[in-house]
């Protein structure tokens, strides 16, 4: 009953800021939009977002290689599809990384490595998004589009979790999980898992290529969002693109609405009115971004209709082994 009244009550969230946000700009300007935007844009951007899909298929196979699990990279990028799809009716982007570490653990390996692959795939996209973030501030500094302290602010941040992340594998997590007495069950379970984020930390050049997939990644996000501005005739730069894309992408994170909806157009209509694009344009953008989105994750729903969520075990080791 409760995660009922949670679902709802996200829903409610979802349906009261997408309101909110139809009220305040004109209904008939966004159908404009709608009809006016460039179908080519539109083709450009599905294939980079499905390129970017396979690439970030591609990383989690790299970090579960690193484990000596037996996947291939044709059940990743099933599985990871599948969760995608199924990952647009859940709260955030974090349902679909519930259901990546249930996928994981129920049919490949041992649900300790499941979760911190997972956990390891979506912090090497968050620090993407953070560095990415950053240059797009400098950039709009030199643009005169934001205030230059904020430049400071962002390399401050950046600096910050690149220190916490160093001093967290050399020094600091290992001594936290040496130091750790024993406990309860549940407490247990979270030493292991800490433990089996960690071993990572000897796979420093596997690190570096992640993070270099990852910034591939969120560059080809962005310029997918601005593609999308262009074939709706926007007029701004994609350097303040490198900033309001990472900062939705955050309002998405956030598990207070459906799949993100409402979080994302409102963040968007904030950030580029703020540049003085028009609102039923921005919030347009944000809606085309989506729907491109659900359109590249169908397939998706193609493999969960014909094999279920995880196919048997003995079908992964045979693609491994063929």
């Amino acid at each position: 009953m409760r995660k009922f009244s949670l679902s709802l009550l996200k829903i409610m969230v979802s349906v009261g800021l997408m309101v909110a946000l139809m009220w305040k700009v004109d209904l008939s300007q966004i159908a404009v939009s709608f009809k006016t935007v460039a179908p080519a844009f539109l083709l450009a951007a599905f294939a980079l977002l499905a390129a970017g899909r396979l690439m970030m298929c591609l990383r989690a196979r790299m970090l579960l290689g690193a484990k000596g699990i037996p996947i291939s990279f044709w059940e990743v990028v099933k599985l990871y599809w599948k969760c995608d799809f199924a990952g647009v009716f859940l709260p955030g982007t974090v349902g679909g990384d519930a259901l990546r570490m249930l996928g994981l653990a129920r049919g490949y390996t041992e649900t300790r490595h499941a979760v911190t692959a997972v956990a390891m795939d979506r912090a090497l996209g968050m620090l993407a998004f953070l560095v990415l973030g950053f240059v797009g501030v400098f950039l709009a500094g030199l643009a005169g589009l934001v205030p230059g302290n904020l430049t400071w602010v962002f390399a401050e941040a950046v600096g910050i979790a690149a220190l916490a992340v160093f001093y967290f594998f050399r020094w600091g997590g290992m001594g936290l999980f040496r130091r750790a007495g024993g406990g309860p069950a549940l407490v247990a379970r979270l030493k292991s898992w800490v433990a089996a984020f960690l071993e990572y930390g000897r796979h420093k050049r596997l690190l570096a290529k992640g993070l270099a997939l990852s910034l591939v990644v969120q560059i080809m996000r962005v310029i997918t969002t601005y593609m999308l501005s262009l074939g709706l005739g926007m007029d701004v730069s994609l350097a303040y693109y490198l900033i309001c894309v990472p900062v939705a992408f955050l309002a998405v994170l956030l598990p207070v609405s459906m799949g993100g909806w409402g979080m994302q157009e409102g963040a968007y209509v904030v950030m580029l009115t703020a540049v003085g694009a028009d609102a039923a344009d921005a919030f347009t953008l944000s809606v085309l971004s989506s729907l491109i989105t659900i359109a590249v994750s169908l397939p998706g729903l193609v493999f969960f209709l014909k094999e279920g969520f995880v196919g048997r075990k003995e079908t992964v080791v045979e693609a491994v082994t063929r």
